[in-house]
């Protein structure tokens, strides 16, 4: 599913994104919503556990 540009912290609308493609629309102004997905998945899962305490 392919989505109009959101001006995200990615690209800020440009398509560039930290001198290189922004993973959001790799340049072609819009982005499709599975990428975007797992884009998200990645990050979440690349997140530090909290350590629970032992109570």
């Amino acid at each position: 599913m392919k989505t109009e540009c959101i001006i995200c912290s990615g690209c800020k609308g440009t398509g560039v994104a930290r001198k290189k493609t922004c993973v959001m629309c790799e340049g072609l102004g819009f982005w499709e919503q599975l990428a975007y997905d797992r884009e998200l998945d990645r990050f979440w899962k690349n997140l530090e556990p909290v350590e629970q305490p032992n109570w």
